[in-house]
């Protein structure tokens, strides 16, 4: 699974998986982040979304997929 965030900002990502696990990614795709999660479990899933070095608010998509965008 990929977990992953398009934006014109220098954006950041963490995941929450169902055991309590993190990950945490910032320039994986440049200035954007994604998180690989070879094994997924099923479950609930929290995920954050935030920007570096900006006090405004930014447009970013967040994308979940099984193909990775790279």
């Amino acid at each position: 699974m990929h977990v992953y965030a398009i934006s014109d900002a220098d954006t950041t990502l963490a995941v929450l998986d169902p055991a309590g696990d993190w990950y945490c990614n910032d320039d994986g795709m440049s200035l954007n982040p994604i998180v690989t999660i070879a094994r997924p479990l099923s479950g609930n899933y929290n995920i954050w979304l935030g920007v570096r070095h900006s006090a405004r608010l930014e447009q970013a998509k967040l994308y979940i997929s099984e193909i990775d965008p790279r």
